[in-house]
């Protein structure tokens, strides 16, 4: 199973859940060997001589007329006897997964706290009319336009939510005035309707009302009808409202294009043999990421056995 990653320009990444795991948790094996030694002229000898040093012991391997016999030497060994370290590299941990707001479908993206892995269990392979394929554990949450469902009770011709683009809203549709009016009436409402302690919307933790701003939870650019409705008003922590802000902005615009999660009907949901099942762990306040092109709930708790 692929998981997308993104970057804070919005470049995307397809990473294979297996690999990533075993970089998180073992590390990266260098392309180079750690072994040491290799080809010397013996002065003495009137020849080169060939020898590797691994993990402290040295290996002779003779004297050669030629040089480059004695590199083919060292480099036999090294092919028969390979030796390369394993690094723990901090960029691996510093990946974030494509994720999605769930009330507006905009894409975001989120850091990665843990992957994690569930054990060999028997799964299920889902392929979308538009050929999108994700093979899951049987429990594993889909989002659907109705609400999360695990992938065993899914049918063809359901709908799954998947990674698309939509067009890019222009940004002449609200003139710079009437931004500025509705700033304002945004504004006078914060003292009703947010409280002296309060819960953002984003991460769900709590905070002074000195700390929240009122955020449109679908976007002015995206829905200029919603713009004076007190509904899609709601609190969020300054965090997630700068990097919510940042995303409806730039994050995964191209080509007149932004990145939004959509519908897609199943074409097949089939069952497949057992493999080892592994599970993302992401920061507080992201719940959902894509995998195989469709999105999934991220990891919370192992899947029940």
């Amino acid at each position: 199973m692929k998981i997308t990653l993104s970057s804070a320009q919005g470049h995307l990444a397809h990473q294979e859940i297996e690999k990533l795991h075993l970089h998180w948790h073992i590390g990266v094996r260098d392309r180079m060997s750690v072994s040491g030694g290799g080809v010397s002229w013996h002065a003495r000898a009137g020849k080169w001589a060939a020898q590797v040093k691994v993990a402290g012991r040295t290996h002779y391997l003779g004297l050669h007329g030629l040089r480059q016999d004695a590199e083919a030497a060292v480099s036999e060994f090294r092919a028969r006897n390979p030796s390369h370290r394993v690094r723990k590299l901090e960029s691996v941990r510093r990946n974030q997964a494509r994720c999605y707001d769930e009330v507006s479908w905009l894409a975001r993206r989120a850091p990665i706290d843990d992957i994690v892995e569930w054990g060999v269990a028997p799964m299920v392979r889902l392929v979308t009319q538009g050929g999108r394929v994700l093979v899951c554990a049987p429990e594993q949450d889909i989002s659907t336009p109705g609400g999360w469902r695990p992938a065993h009770s899914l049918r063809s011709g359901d709908e799954v939510m998947i990674g698309t683009t939509a067009a890019r809203p222009s940004q002449a549709l609200v003139p710079p005035l009437l931004r500025q009016g509705i700033g304002v009436w945004t504004t006078m409402q914060r003292e009703r309707l947010i409280e002296e302690v309060d819960v953002c919307y984003c991460c769900h933790r709590r905070f002074a009302r000195d700390e929240l701003a009122l955020d449109h939870v679908i976007p002015v650019a995206l829905d200029l009808t919603r713009a004076l409705d007190e509904g899609n008003l709601a609190p969020a922590c300054l965090p997630c409202h700068r990097v919510k802000t940042d995303s409806e902005q730039a994050l995964a615009r191209r080509g007149g294009k932004i990145a939004v999660a959509g519908p897609e009907r199943v074409a097949a949901v089939e069952p497949q043999g057992p493999a080892r099942a592994f599970g993302v762990r992401l920061a507080p306040g992201a719940n959902n990421l894509l995998a195989g092109g469709i999105l999934v709930r991220a990891a919370t708790l192992p899947p029940p056995t």
